[in-house]
C-alpha cells in the first residue's frame, strides 16, 4: 500500500514514473497479482522482474562484501537483486511509512509491554494451564522491555508542530502518557529495524551507483506523526487492552494511510490481509 500511494502520487510531480515488481523463478510473489491491479488502476508502466536462485546468492555476497557483516533483513536481497536489473538511476521507495503511521511491530510491541506489566502481578496458580507458556514466555523474556527506549522529547515535538503550522495534541483530547508510550515504541523500530534496513539498502544503491529516495521519513513526517492519536495510528481498537485481548486486531493499522489510499483505487482493493513476499 506505502508503495501504491507513493505510484498514485509520484505522477504529480515526475513525468515518466514506472512500476517494477519482483517475483521468482522458482516460487512466486503472493502479491503480485495485487501489483499488477494496482498498476493498471494508476496507468502505469509496469515491469515485472523474475529473479533467480543465483542472484540472491550473488547478492548475498555482495552485500557482505560491502558492509562487512550478513543482511538482517530478506527483503534487502530482494531489493538489491531488483535494483541490478533496474536501468532508472532514482528510485522511490516506501520505507517508514509502517512505522509513522501504525505499524503492526509498532502495536504489537507496545501491547506485548501492556500485557507482560499486568502478568507480573499475577501468581502462576491463577494463570489458566492453556496460556501459562505462553504468559511465562512474556514474563520470562520481558517482550516489552525491547521498547524501553526515551522517546523524542515534548519539546522537540511542539517546536517542530509549530514550524509545520500546526498545534500539538490538546490535553484534553489526548492522554499524553499514552502518546508518549506509543512514540517510545515507534522510536524503537526506527532505531532497530528501519534503521538497519535502510542501511542495507544505502549499500546496495552505493553499489549500484542509484539513489534509493525515501519521501515517508523527513522531519515533518516524524512531527506528523508524532501528533497523531493511537486510534488514528492503530484503528478503533487502538491500545486498549480490552479491544485487543480477545481477539486479533493486529490489521487495524495505519488507517489514516488506508483512507488516503481510497481515494485513488476502490476500497475493496485496499482493506486486504498483506502477504508480503
Amino acid at each position: 500500500m506505502d508503495s501504491f500511494i507513493l505510484a498514485a502520487t509520484a505522477g504529480e510531480f515526475f513525468d515518466n514514473v514506472k512500476a517494477y515488481t519482483p517475483t521468482w523463478e522458482k516460487g512466486e510473489n503472493p502479491e503480485l497479482a495485487r501489483a499488477i491491479v494496482f498498476a493498471n488502476k494508476l496507468g502505469l508502466e509496469h515491469h515485472i522482474v523474475t529473479i533467480h536462485p543465483d542472484e540472491f546468492k550473488s547478492s548475498f555476497f555482495e552485500m557482505i562484501d560491502a558492509s562487512g557483516v550478513p543482511n538482517r533483513n530478506y527483503s534487502s536481497l530482494v531489493l538489491h537483486a531488483l535494483f541490478k536489473r533496474i536501468p532508472e538511476n532514482i528510485i522511490l521507495y516506501g520505507e517508514y511509512a509502517d512505522t509513522m503511521f501504525g505499524s503492526r511491530p509498532v502495536k504489537s510491541g507496545i501491547m506485548d509491554r501492556k500485557y507482560a506489566s499486568i502478568l507480573r502481578f499475577i501468581p502462576d496458580y491463577v494463570i489458566p494451564g492453556r496460556i501459562r507458556p505462553i504468559c511465562a514466555g512474556i514474563k520470562n523474556h520481558g517482550l516489552g522491555q525491547l521498547i524501553e527506549i526515551p522517546s523524542i522529547t515534548e519539546s522537540f515535538i511542539k517546536s517542530n508542530l509549530d514550524s509545520l503550522g500546526v498545534g500539538a495534541p490538546k490535553e484534553d483530547m489526548i492522554d499524553q502518557k499514552k502518546v508518549f508510550t506509543r512514540i517510545s515504541g515507534t522510536e524503537f523500530n526506527l532505531r532497530t529495524d528501519c534503521s538497519q534496513h535502510m542501511l542495507e539498502i544505502e549499500t546496495s544503491a552505493l553499489l549500484l551507483g542509484k539513489k534509493i529516495v525515501t519521501p515517508f521519513y523527513n522531519q515533518r513526517m516524524v512531527a506528523l506523526s508524532n501528533r497523531l492519536s493511537n486510534r488514528q495510528m492503530f484503528g478503533p481498537s487502538n491500545l486498549s487492552i480490552r479491544k485487543n485481548f480477545r481477539k486479533d486486531t493486529s490489521k487495524q493499522v495505519k488507517p489514516l494511510l488506508n483512507q488516503l489510499a481510497c481515494q485513488f483505487i476502490e476500497p475493496e482493493a485496499i482493506y486486504l490481509e498483506k502477504l508480503g513476499f
